[in-house]
């Protein structure tokens, strides 16, 4: 068996750098779908993080080579979810980021859109909170 085999069947490191912590308040929130019924939704995340906000953050997940989508949330009041804004249109009060420059249109990203290839031994995703 190929290292490339080997490496593949025990997995690699995603590590998702977040930029753009403009606030040292609350809580800054990652989480990792690996399918899209679980994408967008914290409970049915494979892996998650929260971090401290000050300055660049990273985490780290060792994952099974595959595609995985990843966003991150600056929960700025630690309540535990994405607050929103509805007027004149539904979107986030808080700072988020999603992996594969995935934009909204008429909604949240899609995880099609979201979505990296983590192959190798390593993945580094770089997201800014905006």
């Amino acid at each position: 068996m190929g290292w490339w085999l080997m490496s593949a069947a025990w997995g690699a490191t995603l590590q998702v750098v977040v930029a753009g912590v403009a606030h040292d308040d609350g809580t800054v929130r990652v989480w990792v779908a690996d399918r899209s019924d679980a994408w967008l939704e914290p409970e049915r995340a494979v892996a998650s993080a929260e971090l401290s906000p000050s300055g660049t953050l990273r985490a780290a997940f060792e994952l099974p080579a595959g595609d995985y989508a990843v966003w991150v949330v600056h929960d700025r009041n630690d309540n535990g979810s994405l607050d929103m804004r509805w007027l004149p249109y539904p979107r986030p009060a808080e700072p988020v980021a999603v992996s594969g420059d995935a934009q909204p249109v008429l909604g949240p990203p899609t995880f099609r859109g979201a979505t990296v290839a983590l192959v190798g031994d390593e993945l580094v995703l770089s997201l800014e909170l905006e």
